[in-house]
């Protein structure tokens, strides 16, 4: 079939700010305006693999394309959630921390075997994400990239994940100075959303221990007047126990879940601690999914205190989820995994499924909007998730542990970077006259 031109005369279109906004998305039905007219675009729309009806046109991902970062092998390592951030001369840079199973036994034989303690690779890019190389390696087991006063850091827990420490480069990441130990412990703090204001930085974490009721979460800041590489700078809360998600929740009994991969956000002045939530019933995981944890965070007389709050609806919360605040349009925009909920070779359950990455945006930061598929994967043993997303302009970018060929949809063999030209055009406008 030909589709035909479009006047744009009758198509409405807002010149002012609203042109973050594209209305009726439905509506337009996979229409892009082009030099004046809609023309549809056959991109949006692909043929079905499965099914019943030949008739079905499937919309694409808002992101199909992608660039590999880093690849491997090796079907028993595995990479944590990878960071990203764009250096001022206009390099990129994306950290990729490997572990194995190994570490289950008291020690990650083949990560140290391949890496020594230097787990963490730091790859730059020079034309926009295309290609990748090498530039450093750290002695990191996760963590993100924090710049601040021309300067770069490296924030995150140590190897095997004991302790939180930071890091600093003089020179765009070629070399870094010896880490810096913040909090002693047992300490996951995967690349997820924080907040800074007033010149303090805040982020929270998960206190890594074996039992799932005694995994817990703790919030840090850091006064970023004074220097962040002097441990006086940073203060830290109350460590917060999850206190089990209530057997109504979901069908048949569970283990009450746990907590993991915590982000910070702030609205209307307050800050909030924003917690996965993984509940299990024996070898199955996520079996009560969209669930988060929703924490409070105040301050008194410099004293950070953190406290349960509520459970609340979170689409994607049964796995990895990442929030970022978005001034120029008032938004949050969120990236996580929806699960279809019928899989059935997803390593540990259909509630472990992560094919589909999935963008969302609020107002609030708890209450989402769907702006589309980003990624999706056709087999139930791959996946794109643990995406650290930023904000170039008009685009966003994110990176994705991303399991290709892996051994299963957890087990990761690549990280990619994707980028979504003009991200905002897939909201509507949700600020009432």
């Amino acid at each position: 079939m030909r589709h035909q031109p479009i006047p744009i005369s009758n198509v409405f279109i807002m010149k002012d700010i609203s042109r973050f906004w594209r209305f009726g998305r439905s509506v337009f039905f996979g229409l892009l305006i082009v030099q004046g007219t809609c023309r549809a675009n056959t991109n949006a729309f692909a043929r079905p693999t499965a099914g019943n009806s030949d008739d079905i046109l499937w919309r694409k991902p808002l992101s199909s394309d992608f660039s590999t970062v880093y690849s491997w092998e090796n079907r028993k390592l595995i990479s944590d959630a990878p960071a990203l951030t764009i250096l001022p001369n206009g390099e990129m840079l994306c950290s990729v921390q490997f572990w194995s199973r190994d570490v289950y036994s008291g020690f990650d034989t083949l990560a140290d075997s391949l890496f020594g303690s230097d787990r963490c690779i730091i790859l730059v890019s020079r034309d926009n994400g295309s290609t990748w190389e090498e530039r450093s390696r750290i002695p990191y087991q996760t963590g993100k990239f924090l710049q601040h006063r021309s300067r770069l850091y490296f924030i995150g827990s140590g190897i095997d994940w004991q302790g939180l420490y930071i890091t600093r480069s003089e020179d765009e990441g070629k070399s870094w100075s010896k880490p810096v130990l913040l909090r002693e412990g047992s300490v996951y703090a995967a690349s997820t959303g924080w907040v800074i204001r007033d010149n303090i930085l805040y982020w929270a974490a998960d206190d890594k221990k074996s039992g799932v009721q005694e995994r817990a979460v703790f919030a840090f800041a850091c006064d970023l007047d004074r220097d962040p590489l002097d441990p006086d700078s940073w203060r830290f809360s109350n460590i917060e126990h999850h206190p089990g998600l209530p057997q109504s929740f979901g069908r048949g009994s569970h283990n009450g879940g746990k907590w993991l991969e915590p982000n910070v956000v702030e609205f209307q002045g307050k800050l909030l601690v924003l917690v996965r939530v993984r509940v299990s019933q024996n070898q199955i995981d996520g079996v009560v999914p969209n669930v988060a944890a929703i924490c409070d965070l105040s301050e008194n007389e410099g004293q950070l205190d953190l406290e349960f709050s509520h459970y609340y609806p979170f689409p994607g919360a049964q796995n990895h989820f990442h929030i970022l605040s978005d001034k120029a349009s008032g938004l949050f925009w969120m990236t996580s995994n929806q699960v279809t909920g019928v899989a059935k070779h997803s390593y540990r359950g259909w509630g472990k499924e992560r094919r589909f990455l999935m963008l969302h945006y609020s107002r609030d930061a708890q209450n989402w909007f769907p702006a589309g598929v980003l990624a999706a994967w056709p087999k139930e043993t791959q996946a794109f998730n643990y995406c650290s997303p930023l904000i170039e302009g008009e685009d966003l970018l994110f990176v994705s542990r991303t399991a290709q060929n892996a051994l299963n949809q957890h087990d990761n063999d690549k990280i990619t970077f994707h980028r979504l030209p003009d991200f905002r055009r897939s909201a509507v406008n949700l600020f009432a006259e």
